[in-house]
């Protein structure tokens, strides 16, 4: 139940009614050519202390960062101030490829994980800025197609993840796939892959978990336009999210159809073809169903009549049909 409080505080506060904001940057880094591995391992472990749970304390004092005179990828790292733990990604000339290591005040190197990438490509890799708070301890690093995820309090890395998405993609050349952007808010994963589009992971559970889109939809221009619903508290309270790439300014940004979170239905299955029109039912705290219906082509909510906020669901198909 405290993970579920926390994210209440944190999806109903913070997030998703400032969600139409630009999310934060990347520290990015130049990763060596990387090459398969010989013994067809994706995680490679090696430990120097045993693992407990959880693995590390809170301080009552704020720890102060140690310096331990080795040159991480770009500074490719986070500390952890209330648990005394920095976490770096640094090179693995050995193994040729990147490896994760978790280091305490003194610098003594606790957990070393080599990531191994089942493609072979000279590509950044990268660790999350956390945004806007460290509370979930969590650790995000994104490779070429595949991401981990570290968690501080438990000590444990989850095997590669791959992006899920609802409908089937074509990729056309050797950078399609690729993880453009990966943002850590609090319990998800957002992100968004080259020629793919949107995808979420839930982080709740500690073990990432996809979460599929309830609809998307095709453009002209071949990118696929995704609509999430994402639970926001423990009484099921839900968020409507658009994740979306601007390419010319290089940005994701996150669009919020909602000013707060809502008891969310959708008035349909999700269906594995593109959807322009979602429709979605609205309660509140014992308030009267009202109609919603999504523009998936335009990316926002379509402006319904007032008549038709709270009649019935044919009747809301049959003006959609109108209009086409």
């Amino acid at each position: 139940m405290q993970y579920f409080e926390k994210r209440t505080t944190v999806l109903i506060k913070y997030i998703f009614p400032l969600w139409s904001m630009s999310m934060l940057g990347w520290i990015g880094c130049d990763a060596p050519q990387a090459e398969s591995p010989s013994n067809g391992k994706e995680v490679q472990s090696v430990t120097t202390d045993p693992v407990g749970s959880p693995a590390f304390a809170l301080s009552a004092r704020t720890l102060i960062r140690p310096w331990c005179g080795d040159s991480t990828l770009r500074r490719n790292e986070l500390w952890f101030a209330d648990v005394g733990v920095l976490v770096q990604l640094v090179n693995a000339p050995q193994e040729q490829h990147v490896a994760l290591i978790v280091r305490d005040t003194a610098c003594h190197i606790r957990r070393r994980w080599v990531l191994y990438q089942d493609r072979a490509t000279d590509f950044s890799c990268f660790l999350a800025d956390i945004s806007y708070n460290q509370s979930s301890k969590l650790v995000a690093v994104r490779g070429f197609d595949q991401l981990w995820c570290y968690d501080v309090m438990r000590d444990t890395l989850c095997p590669p993840q791959r992006p899920e998405f609802l409908l089937p993609r074509e990729l056309s050349d050797a950078h399609a796939g690729r993880i453009l952007r990966l943002e850590l808010w609090e319990y998800y994963l957002l992100g968004w892959a080259e020629e793919e589009g949107a995808f979420a992971f839930d982080l709740l559970q500690g073990m990432p978990r996809a979460v599929l889109p309830v609809a998307e939809y095709v453009l002209p221009n071949e990118m696929v336009r995704s609509l999430f619903l994402l639970e926001a508290d423990s009484k099921g309270r839900q968020q409507a999210i658009i994740p979306w790439y601007d390419y010319e300014a290089s940005a994701f940004r996150v669009q919020a159809l909602f000013e707060r979170p809502l008891f969310l239905e959708l008035a349909a299955a999700p269906v594995a073809h593109p959807v322009r029109y979602v429709l979605l039912t609205s309660t509140d705290e014992g308030d009267d169903r009202l109609w919603h219906v999504v523009d998936l082509q335009k990316g926002d909510m379509l402006v319904l009549p007032p008549h038709l906020v709270s009649a019935s669901g044919e009747a809301v198909r049959r003006w959609l049909d109108q209009r086409e």
